[in-house]
C-alpha cells in the first residue's frame, strides 16, 4: 500500500522537480525583468486556483479529474516556489562573497 501511494508522489513531484525547477532558475538567473519571472508563478498559480474552483463546483466525477490536476498544478508551484528560494539563497551567498 505504501509503495503504490509513493509511487504516486514521486509520479506528480519528480517530473516538476525535473522540468519546472531548472526553466525556473534559468529565468531568475537571466531574465531582465520582474515580470518575466515571475510568469510561471502567477500562470501556476492561477492554473492550481482554477482547477481547485473547478474541482469544488462541479457536482458528478469529473470533480476527482480536476482535483488531480489542481494537485499537478500544486506540485509544479511548489517546485516552482523552491526554484526561487534556491536562486535566493545563491544571489545572497553571491552578494556575500563580493562585499568581503
Amino acid at each position: 500500500m505504501f509503495m503504490r501511494d509513493l509511487g504516486v508522489v514521486l509520479f506528480m513531484v519528480l517530473p516538476s522537480v525535473l522540468i519546472v525547477m531548472p526553466i525556473q532558475i534559468l529565468l531568475c538567473m537571466k531574465a531582465k525583468k520582474l515580470i518575466f519571472k515571475l510568469l510561471p508563478t502567477i500562470l501556476l498559480a492561477l492554473a492550481t486556483i482554477g482547477f481547485a474552483v473547478m474541482a469544488f463546483s462541479v457536482n458528478d466525477w469529473s470533480a476527482f479529474l480536476w482535483l488531480i490536476l489542481a494537485a499537478f498544478a500544486g506540485a509544479y508551484l511548489l517546485a516552482d516556489g523552491l526554484a526561487w528560494l534556491i536562486w535566493a539563497i545563491s544571489k545572497g551567498i553571491k552578494k556575500q562573497k563580493t562585499e568581503i
